[in-house]
């Protein structure tokens, strides 16, 4: 059963679930709101003590680089709509 990384566009929670089938409905369990989003996720692979850390840090800091490049993303995107729905 695979493990999925969600984030919610309505709250911005961001959120792990099993998912059994793939026509299974997500929501968001802070809102339960289905307007979610699929979040890229970092996989781990047995190594030595030392590679395991340093390849472990070096996945979560560019996890998070890109997730928040996809937030900044997001945002221009409603911001453009906004304004373009305000002309």
């Amino acid at each position: 059963m695979p493990i999925y990384e969600y984030n919610c566009r309505r709250c911005d929670h961001r959120f792990e679930t099993i998912v059994l089938s793939s026509r299974e409905k997500i929501s968001c369990p802070e809102c339960s709101s289905t307007a979610i989003e699929k979040q890229l996720s970092v996989f781990s692979a047995p190594a030595s003590d030392k590679q395991a850390d340093s390849s472990t840090q070096w996945l979560r800091l560019h996890a998070a680089d890109l997730r928040l490049s996809l937030r900044v993303l997001r945002r221009g995107e409603e911001v453009r709509q906004v304004l373009a729905n305000s002309l």
